[in-house]
């Protein structure tokens, strides 16, 4: 379309190419390269001399253009528009934490103390609050019409604190420190555009088009960047399928496409041209996925077809009770495939729904010998659930063993009522488990004694017979610090919470754990496999599985179908699909079938589904992927079955 619109005539400074994610940025920055049209990173024009290279024939770029198509995700267009047209000096926060801490002066400034609340243990009031932010920051809710609800050990077990005056607050410190999250680049600048009549007709001047890719999946704050940006001549082309929007944690919503013309001026002015024909994936691979996702109401109706000479290709199902099988029959589904198709281990992978359980798929394909990539992407052992057991484990079976740091999170985590100057004590002891025991004999005798009553604990598992199995081990330990009650609290903190993503929660990590104790029963060599594997998550902290494919290196690809979206392959695996839908409301039902239809579109061939069948029970996603049976089926393949084993 970039091609076109230059061809025409326009002006190649005068085009705005806006894109979900950083790769494909630089993938429309690389193609237009080798097309010969210019790119630039500048909303405005730089102080040096432009480039002189070579460029694509078109209309001359205006003199107050930098030269070339402007290229950029969401983020990076407003963090750009806020260094370079607002000089606004920025932070980024990369992992959240000192957006918490922002968040925690607010409160107090605003006059809500989460002292005076009481949290009830194992919830996470800061968090709500965060919570809050994201519905206003990326869904653009006014805060004016929040609440955020804390569980409290009050007289009133569930306190409501009005959110508006916390944001007006948050917002006037985050002004002051330039802390922003990713989120916040496109809210802020949003901010400004709209209070500022002559910053927003001057960005609305600066382009002449604007294009954007996955349009699906854009939230409020992106839907309203493209609104704004679009006025006033709303030249605007948009390519995006709503059969995989698959991010609705991230507060995407099917209406930003389906209703995309009561947006923008009606028909005849606008239109919408659906393409129906796959032209990557096999017949079975598009069959089956369109058989799937037709059962999804809300959506866009399209007959989605393969190509007139599509290969057959082929999706299938194969069930055991036990992971070791379920294991053995995915590695030979890869290890055939890679001879079927003659193709490189490269062009082959699996794809989870939860990162917690590519640990169990890496080493099934380490015992194969299927070199995989390295880096999992996933928090598993450094997740802070599991950080949390390994610290009870330890404490469990070698107290003065346990580290400084680890001990007083341990204590933050789990003990209510010990005050933050004794928890700091333990950070710094040179001999943290004898300070624990110091602190503990020092509470007073009646009352309330969490320190000695932790020390009790810890000796009272030592005495305890020695656990018969990894299993044994960590259910043990769980139920005797009271991990087990933590866990479910922040499991029903996440399910209240639609902003939870694709990732696992505590109890999906702890179940993970639990599948590596059966592959290691010995309590022994479980925890040196649990501290290897963790050193290795560590050493590869920040890499991204799927950024191995950008190497030469020949590897199975283990990843997420989040992560794997536009991606392709030409056969995948998709282990143990079993997300619980039974409590979803009927759009997170649609999306999550989505998220099937996604993992099952990566293959150009193949797609093998494992399933646990250990429980009898078969996700109703996974027949819906079955063709249903032809009048008669049922009665034909019984009396051939009953003739096959008549020994007569």
């Amino acid at each position: 379309r970039v091609v076109e619109l230059v061809d025409r005539g326009a002006d190649p400074s005068g085009i705005l190419l806006l894109a979900f994610n950083r790769k494909a940025a630089e993938q429309l920055e690389e193609r237009l390269a080798a097309l010969g049209i210019a790119t630039t990173r500048r909303l405005v024009p730089a102080a040096e001399a432009r480039s002189g290279r070579s460029r694509r024939p078109g209309r001359a770029a205006s003199p107050d253009r930098p030269e070339g198509v402007h290229c950029a995700t969401f983020n990076a267009f407003g963090y750009r528009y806020q260094r370079q047209v607002l000089g606004a000096r920025i932070s980024l926060d990369h992992d959240g934490r000192a957006l918490r801490s922002l968040m925690a002066r607010s409160l107090e400034t605003a006059g809500v103390s989460l002292a005076e609340l009481k949290p009830r243990r194992g919830s996470d009031p800061l968090g709500a609050f965060m919570r809050a932010l994201t519905r206003v920051r990326a869904a653009l809710e006014p805060p004016d019409h929040m609440d955020v609800t804390i569980e409290s050990l009050t007289a009133t077990p569930l306190v409501t604190v009005p959110f508006a005056p916390v944001h007006d607050q948050y917002l006037r410190t985050q002004t002051a420190t330039g802390l922003q999250s990713f989120d916040d680049q496109i809210y802020l600048a949003l901010v400004d555009m709209l209070a500022d009549p002559s910053h927003r007709a001057s960005i609305q001047r600066r382009f002449d088009h604007l294009l954007v890719d996955e349009f699906q999946d854009l939230n409020g704050a992106q839907l309203a960047l493209v609104d704004l940006l679009s006025r006033p001549h709303r030249r605007l082309f948009v390519v995006g399928d709503d059969d995989q929007l698959i991010y609705g944690w991230r507060r995407a919503d099917p209406r930003g496409i389906l209703e995309f013309h009561r947006r923008m001026p009606p028909e005849p002015w606008s239109a919408t041209y659906r393409l129906g024909t796959n032209y990557r994936c096999s017949r079975a691979v598009v069959e089956t996925g369109a058989r799937l996702v037709g059962h999804n109401r809300v959506r866009e109706a399209k007959d989605i077809r393969p190509r007139a000479d599509a290969e057959d290709g082929a999706v299938r199902f194969v069930g055991a009770p036990a992971w070791s099988d379920r294991a053995a029959a995915l590695c030979a589904f890869l290890s055939d495939e890679k001879t079927r198709l003659r193709c490189g281990w490269r062009d082959l992978a699996v794809l989870c729904r939860y990162r917690a359980q590519q640990l169990l798929v890496a080493l099934a394909l380490d015992e194969a010998g299927i070199p995989r990539t390295p880096a999992l992407g996933c928090r598993l052992f450094t997740h802070r659930a599991a950080r949390l057991l390994r610290t009870a484990i330890q404490l469990a079976r070698s107290p003065g063993d346990v580290a400084a740091a680890d001990l007083a999170d341990l204590l933050d985590r789990l003990v209510r009522g010990v005050g933050g100057a004794a928890i700091e004590s333990l950070r710094v002891a040179p001999d943290p488990w004898g300070r624990l025991r110091e602190l503990g004999a020092a509470e007073s005798v009646a009352g309330y004694r969490p320190l000695s009553d932790l020390v009790e604990r810890v000796e009272t598992v030592r005495r305890a017979a020695a656990p018969a199995s990894a299993e044994d081990l960590v259910w043990t330990t769980a139920e005797a610090f009271g991990l087990d009650a933590l866990w479910a609290a922040e499991a029903d903190a996440a399910a209240a919470d639609s902003g939870g993503g694709p990732d696992g929660g505590p109890l999906e990590v702890v179940d993970s754990l639990l599948l590596l104790a059966q592959t290691y029963p010995d309590p022994e060599v479980y925890v040196r496999t649990w501290d290897r594997l963790g050193a290795a998550e560590e050493a590869h902290a920040g890499a991204d599985a799927l950024t191995d494919e950008a190497s030469d290196a020949d590897l199975v690809v283990i990843g997420t179908i989040h992560a794997a979206k536009g991606r392709e392959y030409h056969s995948v695996v998709i282990p143990d699909y079993d997300c619980d839908v039974s409590r979803c409301t009927a759009a997170e039902v649609e999306e999550e079938r989505r998220v099937v239809y996604v993992g099952v579109t990566r293959a150009r061939d193949a797609a093998l589904f494992t399933v646990d069948t250990s429980t009898g029970f078969v996700h109703p996603f996974l027949r819906e992927l079955v063709e249903p049976p032809d009048p008669g089926e049922h009665e034909t393949l019984s009396a051939w079955l009953a003739e096959e084993s008549d020994p007569g």
